[in-house]
């Protein structure tokens, strides 16, 4: 069932909670092919939390277990994009919060994300919370929604995620740099209550940062004189021999001299980095940036001092001070555009499309008239509107306007 929903979906990260799983179900019998598996089992009836990531991207398991008061059910990577620069990685964690948990686990929770999560990436949180975002009364939903509040996090699932409850809880928490993040929801029949949430969004996921690429070794630029001399004449016989047997190949010429390059200047595969430096946000000013500078340096420390409190807390007021900064540089940058653009409806919807995260979909036209033309006759119910005329031009039924021309 689960490589089933891989294939249909197309997805490169899977997260699962709830697995069941001890030490006496092995990795490889959960193998599935072009996928890594990171799981963490409660080794319990019931829980445990697991990753399924396609085998091509580039990840980094964060800390799995940092010292705790309260065992979580977590785990969280990093994955690297394009550019693979810190700033511009994405942090991907599953989080499973049991029925019935104390309130301890938002502590706990704070801490691990601290651990693992830095305010300038992009980060998405995965997971069956067991709180039903559809009914804010509910003590635990404030305590999530504070917990959001404090990372800069916001839910995207707004629908039931669950059968015959009508319940969502479900979640997929996204933060402010991930924009047009999309979530559908899809009823699977047999696997569980749950149901699947598809969380999408518009990111440049990278291959290894060294590609292999093909290349003549030595370069034909490189050979000497006499070689190259000696290349071009026999590529010049040997097309000549073609032409003679009139060989059916019409470029005789580069086809010998190619044939000839590869015994003087062999291809081999070398292998090259392929990162690159990536351009800093065009909203991102001098304040911002020595926020988040000074962030970075207070994170270090947090990290190597883990019970300091008061550090802890200096840490926690710049990571806010910056995110909300951020919004607020990143919403007027945004506005200023749209603005500027108010005569250029091209220049405007492409800004829409770029902040909602939607692509250019190429209609059918003569499929757009024919609903156009239906959706028209639904519409128009004047008999008037048959004949060519407005509805509520005429103010009697038996007067009909007369013209030496004929109407179009």
């Amino acid at each position: 069932d689960v490589h089933k929903i891989i294939s249909d979906h197309s997805i490169h990260i899977l997260s699962l909670n709830e697995t069941w799983l001890d030490h006496t179900v092995t990795d490889a019998a959960l193998h599935i092919p072009g996928y890594t598996l990171y799981r963490k089992d409660r080794n319990l009836n019931g829980g445990g939390v697991a990753l399924y990531v396609r085998s091509e991207l580039r990840v980094t398991l964060l800390l799995r277990d940092p010292p705790d008061a309260f065992a979580l059910e977590t785990l969280f990577l990093k994955v690297h994009t394009r550019n693979a620069r810190r700033t511009e990685h994405l942090t991907i964690g599953t989080v499973y919060r049991p029925p019935g948990t104390p309130v301890s686990f938002w502590a706990s929770l704070t801490h691990r994300l601290d651990y693992v999560i830095d305010n300038s990436e992009r980060t998405i949180i995965l997971g069956d919370f067991n709180i039903d975002v559809l009914n804010p009364s509910s003590p635990q939903y404030k305590l999530l929604q504070e917990q959001c509040k404090e990372y800069g996090l916001m839910n995207q699932v707004l629908e039931a995620t669950r059968s015959p409850s009508g319940t969502c809880l479900d979640l997929a928490l996204c933060s402010d740099g991930i924009v047009g993040a999309t979530c559908h929801v899809h009823p699977q029949d047999g696997i569980s209550d749950h149901h699947l949430v598809v969380t999408q969004i518009d990111m440049p996921l990278s291959l290894p940062n060294r590609a292999k690429i093909r290349v003549r070794k030595p370069p034909l630029w490189k050979l000497k004189v006499e070689d190259t001399n000696a290349a071009l004449h026999n590529a010049f016989q040997a097309s000549c021999v073609f032409s003679a047997s009139d060989h059916p190949d019409v470029n005789t010429m580069a086809t010998a001299f190619t044939a000839i390059s590869h015994k003087v200047a062999p291809i081999k595969v070398i292998t090259v980095p392929t990162t690159s430096k990536p351009k800093p946000q065009a909203w991102v000013d001098d304040k911002l940036k020595a926020l988040l500078e000074k962030r970075k340096h207070l994170h270090k420390k947090v990290r190597q001092q883990p019970d300091n409190t008061s550090l802890k807390q200096q840490y926690r007021s710049v990571r806010r001070e910056g995110t909300l900064l951020n919004r607020k540089l990143r919403n007027n940058y945004h506005l200023t555009q749209f603005r500027n653009a108010r005569s250029k409806p091209r220049q405007q919807w492409a800004l829409l499309n770029s902040l909602t995260g939607r692509r250019t979909v190429h209609v059918d036209p003569g499929a757009s008239l024919d609903e156009l033309t239906t959706t028209f006759a639904s519409i128009v119910t004047d008999p008037g509107v048959s004949q060519g005329l407005l509805p509520g031009t005429l103010q009697n039924d038996d007067e009909v306007p007369t013209s030496e021309e004929p109407s179009t």
